[in-house]
C-alpha cells in the first residue's frame, strides 16, 4: 500500500521508468547519507533509514512488506515497551489502507468518489508513525549494542547514554 498506489487510483499516474528512477535515487541517497553520518548513526539507525526511504518512494509496497519496518523497530522495543507498543499501533492505519486499495482482481471494499485520498492519508499516517518511533527509539540504545561502546569523533556529544 505506497501511497503512489493511492495516487494511481486518483488518476495520477507516475511512469513506471520514473518510479524506479526516483527509487534508485533515493536509496542511493539515504545511502550516502548515512555513511557520511557513520560516526553518529549506528547500523541498525541506518538500516531502518535506507529501509524506510525505500519504503516511501517505492511504488509497489504491500502491507505484509511493514513487518520489516517493525521487525527493525523491535530492536529497540524488545527492551522499550513503549516502542514496542507503538510498533504494533502503527499497523492500525495501514492495515485500515486495504479497505481502501484497489486489488488485482476487484475494486476497493470501500470505494467512493475520492476514497483513494482517505487511503493516502492512512498510509502517510502510518508512515509518519513508524518514522516518528524511530526518532523516539534511536534516543537509547537497542537491546544489541547496550554493550558496545561508541566512539564520537572529538568535540561531538553522545545523544545516548
Amino acid at each position: 500500500m505506497s501511497i503512489w498506489h493511492f495516487w494511481d487510483m486518483g488518476g495520477f499516474t507516475l511512469p513506471g521508468t520514473i518510479g524506479v528512477i526516483m527509487t534508485l535515487v533515493a536509496i542511493v541517497g539515504a545511502s550516502v547519507y548515512v555513511y557520511k553520518k557513520r560516526d553518529t548513526t549506528t547500523f541498525w539507525e541506518g538500516c531502518f533509514i535506507v529501509m524506510m526511504v525505500f519504503f516511501l518512494f517505492y511504488p509497489k509496497i504491500l502491507l505484509g512488506y511493514y513487518l520489516m519496518i517493525v521487525a527493525l523497530l523491535l530492536v529497540w522495543g524488545a527492551s522499550n515497551r513503549k516502542i514496542l507498543i507503538r510498533c504494533f499501533l502503527s499497523y492500525i492505519p495501514l492495515g485500515l489502507t486495504v479497505l481502501f486499495a484497489e486489488h488485482a482482481s476487484s475494486r476497493p471494499t470501500i470505494d467512493f468518489p475520492g476514497s483513494w485520498f482517505i487511503g493516502f492519508l492512512l498510509v502517510m499516517i502510518g508512515n509518519w508513525f513508524l518514522i516518528d518511533t524511530f526518532i523516539k527509539a534511536r534516543k537509547e540504545r537497542n537491546f544489541i549494542e547496550k554493550d558496545v561502546p561508541v566512539s564520537l569523533p572529538a568535540g561531538e556529544k553522545n545523544i545516548i547514554p
